[in-house]
């Protein structure tokens, strides 16, 4: 899973100019919940890559997020329990 982003909207997010979650609302869809595409990290995945592109003819550059397979170390620990333990 990869998630791209304006490279500026990612300063202004990391800076406190904006939350994240109202940057997130501007794309969401009218009724339904906002979905914070970095939110997969509570699932115990981590951060593979970060690339930096620049658009041509744009005066901004692009970050594309790329994230690996959930990573049992940091993964929140679920314990099954039988009918015998009650």
């Amino acid at each position: 899973m990869s998630v791209t982003i304006s490279a500026r909207k990612m300063q202004e997010i990391l800076s406190g100019k904006i939350a994240a979650d109202q940057f997130f609302a501007g794309y969401a869809r009218p009724g339904e919940p906002i979905d914070n595409p970095f939110a997969c990290t509570k699932m115990g995945v981590t951060i593979k890559a970060v690339k930096f592109s620049k658009l041509p003819n744009a005066d901004n550059d692009e970050v594309e997020t790329t994230f690996g397979p959930p990573n049992p170390a940091i993964s929140e620990l679920k314990i099954e329990r039988s009918d015998a333990d009650g």
